[in-house]
Parts: C-alpha cells; sequence; structure tokens
C-alpha cells in the first residue's frame, strides 16, 4: 500500500485590495495549512468458511471400519469414490509422527478431493489457500497440487513434490492467487481442490485454511496534520485596534478636578478671632433683649415659619459692611436674635477661658 499526499489550494490574502492561491503544503505568514495524508491502511484479510478443514466429521450414514474408510468425508466430495476418504491412524502404529490438528486426516490415493465453499469470488483480492500435506513413512514420497476455482474455472494451482527426508510427517504448502479488477468470473463460487500426482503411493492433508485479503482501497479519511483555520486570528501586533484606549498621559479629563491650592471657595467660613462684630453686643442691663438670648443647645432655628419665607441671612464675610434691619420687621428680629446669641456665646467662651487660667 501506498500512502496518498494530497495537495490543495486555499487562497491566501496578503492584502485588501489581491489575494493569490498557493499550495498548501506550503507555510506563509505563519499561517496553518492544511496538509492532508491518506496514512497506509492495514489490509483487511478474512479468514473464508472452510467446513470441517481438519476432516474429523464423518458424512452420515458412513461406518468406520478400522483405521479408515472410503469417501464419507462429510462436507467434501471425492473424484473417485475409491480413491479416497479419512484415515484415523492408531496411536501405537501410526504412519505419522504427529497429526497437525486433531485425530483424523484425509487420504488421496488417486483423483482428488474438492469443496464448493460459500465464498464468492471479489474483485481485486488476494486469496491465499494453506493445507498441512503428509507423506506416510511406509510409502515412498510423491507429488500432489493445490487448486483454487471459481465456477468450476480454475483460478491457479501449484503442484508440489515431497522431498524424500519428509515422510513420516506434515509440511504446509500455500497458493496464492489475485483476482483482476474486473472478470466475468467475479461473484462465482469458490471451489478448493487437493490432488495426489503420483500412482502407487498416497497423499494425506489436513488443516485446510482460505485467506482472502481486500486490495481494493478503503474510502481515505483525511488526516490533517495542520488543520486549516478558516478564520485565522491575526497577531496583535499586526491586528488593528478598532477603538485604541489611550493612555492615562494624553487621554483629555473632560472634567479635571481642581488642586486643593487653586480652586476658590465659593463659601469661606471666616474664624471667630478676625470676622468683624457688626453690632457690638449691648450689656444685660441697658440693651433690651428682643428676642430672649438662647443656650447653644437651644439654639433657634434659623428657618422661618411656614407661613412666611423670608430670605436667608447672608453670612458676612471679612471686610464686608452688614445691613442690621430695623426691629420691627420679621427678619430684624431673627436677626437680633443670632446675633444675641452668637454674642452671648463669644463672652461665654471668653469666660471660661480666663477661668481655666
Amino acid at each position: 500500500m501506498r500512502s496518498t499526499v494530497w495537495k490543495s489550494a486555499m487562497p491566501i490574502k496578503s492584502s485588501p485590495k489581491s489575494s493569490k492561491f498557493i499550495p498548501s503544503v506550503l507555510l506563509l505568514s505563519g499561517l496553518p495549512i492544511s496538509l492532508l495524508v491518506l496514512a497506509p491502511q492495514p489490509a483487511q484479510a478474512a479468514s473464508l468458511t472452510v467446513k470441517n478443514a481438519s476432516f474429523e466429521e464423518f458424512a452420515t450414514g458412513c461406518t468406520p471400519t478400522g483405521n479408515f474408510v472410503f469417501g464419507c468425508i462429510k462436507d467434501w466430495d471425492a473424484s473417485q469414490f475409491q480413491g479416497a476418504g479419512l484415515f484415523y491412524p492408531a496411536s501405537d502404529s501410526s504412519p505419522f509422527t504427529a497429526i497437525p490438528d486433531g485425530t483424523n486426516v484425509a487420504f488421496v490415493n488417486s483423483g482428488y478431493i474438492f469443496q464448493d465453499l460459500s465464498a464468492t469470488l471479489e474483485s481485486n483480492a488476494k486469496y491465499t489457500v494453506q493445507v498441512s500435506v503428509g507423506s506416510r513413512s511406509d510409502f515412498s514420497a510423491g507429488g500432489y497440487r493445490l487448486e483454487l476455482l471459481a465456477g468450476g474455472t480454475s483460478l491457479g494451482a501449484q503442484d508440489f513434490l515431497f522431498p524424500s527426508e519428509s515422510n513420516g510427517s506434515f509440511i504446509t504448502s500455500k497458493l496464492d492467487y489475485t483476482s483482476p479488477l474486473t472478470d466475468a468470473l467475479i461473484g462465482s463460487t469458490l471451489q478448493i481442490r487437493l490432488y495426489n500426482l503420483s500412482s502407487n503411493t498416497q497423499t494425506s492433508f489436513d488443516s485446510i485454511s482460505l485467506i482472502s485479503e481486500s486490495l481494493n482501497p478503503p474510502s481515505p479519511t483525511p488526516t490533517p496534520t495542520d488543520s486549516p483555520d478558516p478564520s485565522p486570528s491575526p497577531s496583535p501586533s499586526d491586528s488593528p485596534d478598532p477603538s485604541p484606549s489611550p493612555s492615562p498621559s494624553d487621554s483629555p479629563d473632560p472634567s479635571p478636578s481642581p488642586s486643593p491650592t487653586d480652586s476658590p471657595d465659593p463659601s469661606p467660613s471666616p474664624s471667630p478671632s478676625d470676622s468683624p462684630d457688626p453690632s457690638p453686643s449691648p450689656s444685660p442691663s441697658d440693651s433690651p433683649d428682643p428676642s430672649p438670648s438662647p443656650s447653644p443647645s437651644d439654639s433657634p432655628d434659623p428657618s422661618p415659619s411656614p407661613t412666611k419665607s423670608p430670605s436667608p441671612a447672608p453670612t458676612p464675610s471679612p471686610g464686608d459692611h452688614v445691613s442690621v434691619p430695623e426691629p420691627g420687621t420679621t427678619s430684624g428680629l431673627v436677626l437680633l436674635g443670632l446675633l444675641g446669641a452668637r454674642a452671648a456665646f463669644k463672652k461665654r467662651s471668653r469666660s471660661s477661658q480666663s477661668q481655666d487660667k
């Protein structure tokens, strides 16, 4: 069997505007190229059925007499009734050193024995007939023939001559035949024939087999050594990134966060030490308190009553002049109350600091 290499072709795009075909046994730009190899397939051999192949069975109605019987070989026929039969030698007086299979052998004095098989001739197939052939030690060695037929027509035959030193033993003989692709005998029934070619001698046969080996190539199963990738993934170096991610150094920040040093404070809270008091705190004896000074814990809610929504008093910044509304208005009363509370809180803070000292 020979292995077959199939060369296929596939388009390789070298640019968006051009393409070309290259053999698949090449590698281009690191792309996997398909190389299909048909591995040699093992021959499909089969052992064809040969009935009563070691001649251990007697034909129906046969009565063995002594250690042999003419005819009576089950599943086999003889060209001459008195020319062949079964031989089952006694172990103490056997003309053979050993029997290849079982205890019986077929003997042929003249003519041949044959069997029509259930198998038929196939095209492009090799057939091998294998037989164990024996020459009795009490007879002179002679010749024999193996033949294979199909539909009564001889396909092949082989003649053999026993060597003199083989008397009393069995040797293995083979006949090979290879059928053509087309022949009129394809499909015809196969037949095996075993001959004795010498007169005044006897040839024994045992352990018959027929092997058929199809030479038709099976349907090839491609074995991809390098499977092509229908959609090869480009390497990271040459695949364009449709949406590149900018690096942190060159991507503009749409809303930059200002640093604490240069972001202006829209509403700085003045410290108590440098925030001018727009209205000096009147002493408790000569300043009527329009709204009693609440303690820090119960300072009034600066939000006005739900019925009126005056604008909240702005927080004064350093250097700004605060206009005090008239005491008769609601906003004036609220602001005076807040200022009074603040003054009282500062006074208490100073008093506690002086006591601590």
